[in-house]
């Protein structure tokens, strides 16, 4: 029972990693289409946003549990999908305003990802467990 559900938990979080990283990788390859190409043109190409969204989600896919897991056990899901969404995004939108080149962004959204991912670590504090009262023996059911 346990190992089916931290399967499922963990495909969850791929899923939520593949939709959120798709996101931020189309967002920031059509960032840098619209920089390169004006708005229009970059509208226009629907393939840029395939392309970044197919990078953004097999990264997000294989990141996103991986993070979980091991960094961010103990902060609430929406923080840490929220968190490290907008982490990827600030990290590709630095490295494109840095580089101009659209790989160079992948990478720094890569960082940005990994730098939130160990900020929402540090700064989220596990949940203490009030623990179980002590089991009364001496009130027992007599028939």
């Amino acid at each position: 029972m346990r190992i089916a559900r931290i399967a499922a938990v963990t495909a969850g979080l791929a899923v939520a990693g593949a939709l959120f990283g798709g996101l931020a990788g189309a967002v920031v390859l059509m960032l840098w289409a619209m920089q390169l190409e004006g708005v229009y043109a970059a509208l226009s190409d629907p393939s840029i946003l395939l392309m970044g969204a197919w990078f953004g989600g097999v990264v997000g896919a294989a990141l996103g549990p991986l993070a979980a897991w091991l960094l961010m056990r103990h902060v609430p899901l929406w923080l840490a999908v929220g968190g490290t969404t907008l982490g990827t995004l600030a990290g590709g939108a630095v490295g494109m305003l840095l580089t101009g080149a659209p790989d160079l962004s992948m990478y720094a959204g890569m960082a940005g990802f990994t730098i939130s991912a160990i900020a929402l670590r540090v700064r989220t504090r596990p949940r203490s467990r009030t623990p179980l009262p002590p089991a009364d023996t001496g009130a027992r059911l007599s028939a």
